[in-house]
């Protein structure tokens, strides 16, 4: 990423203040610490503000010296992250660095996004893509990309390296379905079908559903397991985090129960019954409607049911 001054890499806190229609920065104190020569500017994160040059209207980035480390020609510029920015020129987008003014992505992109929360559409002041860095901010965090081209999405690490290519519908986001510190599970649409991919923390991409389903829901049990349900030929099943069929693609619907997480309402042949996640059947495809009731009191599930036009109740205890 370049040879980085350290020394603009701390992270000071100076806060904006105007003066006579144009900003600086203070102290904590209120002491000026930047003059107020910027018409527009940006919040110091990770050591670099963003500043517009009021004749040429580049962007240009500053540490909290005043010191001017890069100038970029161009309509909108990001904060940078790990010394790289996510610029717009010309109605496309690019990823340089602001360090060594080498370029990461060439600026050919319709659009470039954070995968981690939706950036889109944000713009502070002139800055678009600024991440919501607060004092937790850690420059040593793993930031991937997506990135659009030609109706086709990919990702990339803060590099440039591309981690899936453009080979995915960028009418349809890249999806977060599951994110934990060690993994992510992303929903992908490929032509007309879906799959899921794994990223690792290591950033490598393990593929845990084939690109052949029209659907995928993603569910979380009462054990916080996850599990996707997935259609394909017009029958639904079930499938585990790890990819492993749970429940075979055998049924016309999977409606998930709101009062017990645990179990699943199915139908077959136009009748109802209860499943849960793993495939036991609790009740078989036998009767024309179910209401699945949890009582609490009695941490009882209580099945309602009507069959030949008369209803029972079912207890899940007795």
């Amino acid at each position: 990423m370049g040879n980085i001054n350290k020394t603009s890499m701390v992270m000071e806190h100076l806060y904006i203040k105007y003066n006579d229609y144009r900003c600086g920065f203070v102290d904590a104190h209120g002491k000026e610490v930047i003059p107020f020569v910027y018409r527009r500017t940006t919040e110091f994160r990770g050591g670099y503000a963003v500043v517009v040059d009021d004749e040429t209207q580049y962007r240009k980035f500053i540490d909290t010296s005043d010191k001017v480390v890069f100038s970029l020609e161009c309509e909108l510029a990001s904060l940078p992250f790990q010394g790289k920015t996510i610029f717009k020129k010309n109605e496309k987008w690019g990823v340089i660095d602001i360090i060594s003014g080498k370029t990461v992505l060439p600026c050919e992109y319709d659009k470039i996004d954070y995968l981690d929360g939706d950036t889109t559409g944000r713009n502070d002041y002139f800055c678009m893509f600024q991440p919501d860095f607060d004092d937790n901010y850690d420059e040593e965090k793993t930031v991937i990309w997506t990135v659009e081209k030609d109706n086709k999405t990919g990702l990339i690490d803060v590099e440039g390296n591309f981690l899936l290519p453009l080979d995915y519908e960028a009418n349809f986001d890249v999806n977060i379905r599951f994110s934990n510190d060690e993994q992510k599970i992303l929903k992908l649409k490929k032509g007309d079908k879906y799959g899921l991919q794994m990223l690792t923390k290591a950033l490598n991409v393990k593929e845990i559903l084939p690109f052949e389903y029209d659907e995928i829901w993603e569910y979380e049990n009462n054990d916080k397991k996850m599990f996707f349900s997935v259609k394909k030929d017009d029958k639904w099943g079930i499938f585990d985090i790890n990819g492993k069929i749970t429940v075979s693609c055998e049924y016309d619907k999977i409606i998930p129960c709101d009062e017990h997480k645990a179990l699943l309402e199915v139908k077959k042949d136009d009748k109802f019954g209860v499943i849960d996640f793993y495939g036991k059947i609790f009740l078989p495809c036998d009767y024309d409607k179910i209401k699945i009731i949890y009582d609490k009191e009695e941490e009882d599930v209580v099945f309602c049911v009507k069959k030949d036009e008369e209803w029972d109740v079912i207890s899940l205890k007795s």
